[in-house]
């Protein structure tokens, strides 16, 4: 078996503030957490998840 690992690094423009990054993962974790949810609700509703369907 090969195990091959990955390093990636992030450079900022100038003048990008790094506030910005922090608040817009956070934005994303809450979307995240509520897809979770969402999708969690539905298996409880309904014994499986349609994850393809839209609103």
């Amino acid at each position: 078996m090969v195990l091959c690992t990955y390093t990636f690094g992030v450079i900022f423009r100038k003048g990008f503030k790094k506030e910005m990054l922090a608040r817009q993962a956070s934005m994303d974790r809450y979307v995240y957490n509520k897809l979770v949810e969402t999708f969690k609700e539905e298996y409880r509703r309904t014994g499986r998840v349609n994850a393809t369907q839209g609103p």
